[in-house]
């Protein structure tokens, strides 16, 4: 076989072929954020849907930073980057509301332990239990409680 490709020399050096960069700067079109923007605030909805109330911000923060970024970019904002600029503020504030949520419900437990929320979560709690060993929470924490003072 012969593989000796003959090209039309037309004055440049590369015998023909198209210029090629290889040291430029890469392009500065915004897509390529507005993907990012997109893709990372689904992966923040999926850790919070999963229960990474913590975790999933950090993409959800990347999320409207990389969209802003494609903004900047493009000179204005895609379709891409504005789905994911909403979803990721969505979530964001789905997960503080949730953060903001268990912190109430915290400081109600520790200032009231009494209160009608402490009695609810006593009583799932002991359907649970009750399913599992047997024995209500009460009972099954007065039994752990003497086995761990025997040994």
């Amino acid at each position: 076989m012969n593989y000796d490709y003959q090209f039309q020399n037309d004055g440049n050096q590369n015998g023909g072929m198209p210029p090629v960069n290889l040291g430029g700067t890469p392009a500065k079109d915004g897509r390529s954020m507005a993907v990012a923007s997109l893709v990372l605030s689904i992966v923040s909805v999926a850790l919070l849907f999963f229960g990474c109330c913590c975790v999933n911000l950090i993409p959800a923060i990347l999320a409207i930073v990389f969209a802003f970024v494609s903004k900047k970019r493009d000179g204005k904002m895609s379709v891409m980057a504005i789905v994911g600029l909403v979803i990721a503020i969505i979530c964001l504030v789905f997960t503080l509301v949730l953060f903001g949520f268990a912190v109430y419900i915290g400081m109600e437990l520790v200032n009231n332990p009494d209160g009608e929320i402490a009695k609810a979560m006593e009583k799932t709690l002991d359907g649970y239990f009750e399913q599992i060993y047997g024995m209500g929470f009460r009972e099954f924490m007065d039994q752990y409680a003497n086995e761990s003072a025997v040994n």
